[in-house]
């Protein structure tokens, strides 16, 4: 009887454990607003909140400045899927971005010319 209670012991600790490891991977919204930048030229991300407090995205170009229109932008538990489109050439991407900490994004991008990954870097942040 002694082993089976260590057994389940044991079972719910690892559990615990691996769920705390689980939660600190998730999306916090407020570790998004700021300005971030790409390490290489590609779209710069504003994260920031609007009046009700609901977050919003805003993509551009690094050279000209020039407005993505975002098509979608998802927030999950783990990650944010951006959907943007560049209307003077009608270039498309699909973008998924998820945490490395809590000032590192990483994201993989798919276009018309391939599958990337970027790394963001948080310049400004909300405070």
């Amino acid at each position: 009887m002694k082993k089976v209670f260590l057994s389940i012991a044991v079972l719910l600790t690892g559990l615990i454990s691996f769920s705390q490891v689980q939660t600190n991977k998730n999306i916090n919204a407020n570790d998004l607003v700021g300005f971030w930048k790409p390490q290489e030229t590609t779209g710069n991300l504003l994260f920031y909140k609007d009046l009700s407090g609901k977050l919003v995205v805003e993509e551009f170009e690094d050279g000209s400045g020039e407005a993505f229109e975002i098509t979608e932008f998802k927030v999950y538990k783990t990650y944010i899927i951006i959907k943007a489109l560049f209307k003077e050439t009608n270039w498309a991407s699909e973008s998924k971005y998820t945490f490395i900490n809590k000032t590192t994004l990483k994201c993989r991008i798919t276009n018309d010319d391939g599958t990337f990954t970027i790394i963001y870097n948080k310049i400004l942040n909300n405070k």
